[in-house]
């Protein structure tokens, strides 16, 4: 005869929350801040090229895309190394 698995445990094959306290409170402030300022950059940056009449390469594009996917998945600090060196390598002209 089969049961009910007792309350608070969890059957073979389901699916439980492993996160961690941390990452259950979400970014830290500074974290955001660093996007921010990373992002702000990297706005200044493609606003220069858009503004000559010049396009985005396709690895710039990539990256920016790289940027909002981690974004959306909470990888702030990833995110904003990314929009960093996007950003450096943009305003260098590389």
């Amino acid at each position: 005869m089969l049961g009910l698995a007792p309350a608070g445990t969890h059957p073979a094959g389901s699916a439980v929350a492993t996160e961690t306290d941390d990452q259950a409170e979400g970014p830290s402030r500074a974290s955001i801040a660093r996007l921010e300022r990373a992002i702000a950059r990297l706005d200044g940056a493609t606003a220069s090229i858009l503004g000559r009449g010049a396009r985005l390469d396709p690895e710039t594009e990539t990256a920016l895309l790289a940027i909002v996917g981690e974004v959306s998945m909470g990888l702030l600090d990833e995110a904003a190394a990314r929009s960093e060196d996007l950003a450096t390598r943009l305003a260098e002209g590389i």
